[in-house]
This record gives C-alpha cells, structure tokens and sequence, in this order.
C-alpha cells in the first residue's frame, strides 16, 4: 500500500495502518482527509502528499486507444469534465498519460472542493455551480443537463439525488460497449 510508505517518510508514530484503512475510507471518502482528521498530516504538506502517492503516473498509466476511439464517438457539442477527488494537476497527468486529455474542458478536483469531496452534496453543488450549463429553474434542475460516468456506487447515488443521469462504469461494461 502506497500511504503507508508515505506517512512513514513524514516520520510520524502511527498505529498499525491496515485495519483503520476502510472505517477512514469509508468516513472520509479520500484518503488525506482522513489522515488530516487523524491529525496525522496537516493542510501545509497536501502538494507534497499528492505528488507523493500520484508519482510516477507514467509507469502505471499508458496511452488508451480503446477510450480514445469510445470518447472521440461522444458528441463533440457536449462539453466534458473530469471530477475527481484527487488534485486537478494529478487528474491532468492521468488523462495525459492515457492520451485523452484532448476530449476534456476542464477538471474538477480537490482544489475545487475544498473541504468537501465525492461523495458529499457539497461537492457535487460546487462543480454543478462551476459548469458552464445554463440554469433552470428549481432545486436540481441544473442537474438534469449533467450526465456522469462513476465507477462508484456511491457517488452515482449523490449525483442521482441532485437530478443528475448517471452511468456506472468498469471494465466489463466499457468492453461491452466496444464489442
């Protein structure tokens, strides 16, 4: 596990990481906002943080033909965004290595955020507010225009909430959809 080494190079005393890793996944939704609650990292070494556990992207990422082909066929009118509860400057690297940074206008990650992250309603308002899609009328109308891909259950349920289509992905169905 990549968090462990990296709290480790901090020097902080800390107790056996394993069993606490999903009850502060689960509680926090992201990683550094659960080590900042535990009061083990602070908001001044976040950059360092990020760029400790995104290093190295290229290794483990590499240009995607198949995406590129499924994201060339979306239409070209619909403008698409990345929200993601990494750092936008982590979340432009992936696509980069991936090769599809071209298909997308803009990424929304925890810079953006704030304090909040997927798969909390404030963090779905804030990047709803930031979009450039023309407000309707009423509470969740402004989500009806949005359609968001997640590979997560739970993020797809908070945006659902907000009035927002929503698709899950993984690999199985994406190489359905190419087959």
């Amino acid at each position: 596990m990549i968090f462990f080494p990296f709290l480790t190079s901090l020097s902080l005393s800390l107790p056996p990481f394993t069993p606490h890793r999903r009850p502060l996944f689960n509680k926090y939704h992201q990683s550094f906002r659960a080590f900042k609650a535990q009061g083990w990292i602070e908001d001044s070494q976040s950059i360092h943080y990020w760029r400790y556990i995104r290093k190295d992207v290229n290794r483990f990422l590499s240009p995607d033909a198949e995406l590129d082909v499924f994201l060339s066929a979306l239409p070209k009118e619909c403008p698409k965004y990345i929200f993601t509860n990494a750092r936008e400057e982590q979340a432009m690297e992936a696509l980069v290595c991936l090769g599809v940074e071209k298909h997308f206008d803009g990424v929304y990650g925890s810079d953006h955020m704030g304090d909040y992250c997927k798969p909390e309603k404030e963090a779905f308002e804030k990047v709803l507010a930031a979009l450039p899609v023309s407000s309707l009328e009423g509470e969740g109308e402004k989500g009806r225009e949005v359609v968001l891909f997640e590979d997560s259950f739970k993020n797809l349920m908070a945006a659902k909430e907000l009035g927002m289509k929503t698709i899950l992905i993984c690999k199985c169905s994406f190489r359905l959809r190419m087959a």
